[in-house]
């Protein structure tokens, strides 16, 4: 609207100066001579010209009106367009190149438009675009379901991607403050993250603290570690080993918690190396308690070798039994292995 008032300001004082242009001439030919028929013409004349301006001028404000008109209506279009069509096929660019339009489309009031950019960013791996409306969304002070929140996290955790788990927690902490303090402050996913990003020591550090500090939590830390520590046995990291070891002391010496020590030697114990190898049966010389954990999943355990069709793991796990005189658990474990060979010959 502005444009429009300095486009007709400048337009008047254009006819101004022509009118006074054509006046100064008029009048000059006025004076040259003496005739009346030059009166009539500079009235016929000063008319013609005043009409054809006024003409042109109405033209230009005309097509200038019906041009801010029509930007105005394309505008109204493209937000209309961001609310009812696919968000991620329309803007999935235009989020990375951080178009402001298409931005405060996602930000809205209404978060279904922005579960379903985000579900369709995580599989196509358009990390950094999620990452950018979640701090949008967190800037604005505009929430997202919970669930929505918790499969990202957990996507993020998973991949190691650092800055997306870190942009969940601050969303969720500016917006849901009971939901952040029941996940925990999704400390466990952020170290996760750090644990499949190669940070190795951070991840332990933060594994306990969620640990001593979130009882309700402590299950998802055992059972995000099952997967962790096979990660890094099949990695041979030495010093990775080194680390998980005494991370799984700890816990068995401060709060008689065995699961860690019982899923290193586990992962050890049935790794083709020799080197792990020895490094569970030194373990289970050096912790007298972890025997008894062993023995107590030893059935459980065959059942799951012979179900993968690894025998030799079950003849491992009798030696074991044998050398420390589990004669009970080595009885069913045997009854199980001649089971399993009885359903294996072919008559």
């Amino acid at each position: 609207m502005t444009d429009c008032l300095v486009f007709c300001g400048r337009l008047f004082n254009y006819k101004r100066y022509v009118y006074s242009a054509n006046f100064k001439v008029l009048n000059n030919i006025a004076f040259l001579t003496d005739s009346g028929s030059v009166l009539t013409n500079y009235k016929q004349l000063s008319s013609v010209v005043r009409d054809i301006i006024d003409v042109f001028a109405d033209k230009l404000v005309e097509d200038k009106a019906r041009k801010w008109k029509y930007n105005k209506l394309h505008k109204k279009q493209q937000a209309r367009l961001c609310r009812n069509v696919d968000p991620y096929r329309v803007i999935q660019d235009n989020v990375c190149n951080r178009n402001d339009v298409y931005l405060e489309a996602l930000a809205s009031s209404d978060p279904e438009p922005c579960r379903r950019f985000v579900s369709a960013a995580v599989k196509d791996g358009r990390h950094e675009s999620i990452v950018t409306v979640l701090q949008l969304r967190c800037h604005k002070k505009l929430e997202l379901p919970p669930d929505c929140l918790l499969e990202l996290a957990c996507s993020f955790s998973r991949l190691g991607v650092v800055d997306g788990v870190k942009a969940v927690k601050a969303l969720c902490e500016n917006t849901n403050a009971y939901e952040y303090s029941v996940q925990g402050r999704y400390d466990h996913y952020l170290a996760e993250a750090y644990w499949t990003s190669g940070r190795l020591q951070e991840a332990l550090d933060l594994f306990t603290h969620v640990y001593e500090h979130n009882p309700n939590l402590q299950k998802k830390v055992r059972a995000m570690s099952r997967f962790l520590v096979n990660d890094v046995i099949s990695r041979r990291g030495e010093a990775a080993l080194v680390l998980l070891t005494r991370f799984a002391k700890y816990f068995a010496g401060e709060y008689q918690d065995y699961h860690f020590l019982m899923v290193l030697w586990k992962y050890c114990f049935i790794s083709n190396w020799f080197a792990d190898q020895t490094f569970a049966a030194n373990l289970l010389e050096e912790q007298s308690e972890l025997l008894g954990k062993v023995q107590e999943n030893a059935l459980e355990m065959s059942f799951i070798f012979l179900r993968c069709n690894r025998s030799e793991f079950v003849y491992r796990l009798l030696e074991v039994l044998l050398l420390y005189k589990m004669r009970a658990v080595y009885s069913q474990v045997l009854r199980a292995l001649f089971d399993y060979k009885c359903k294996q010959t072919t008559y």
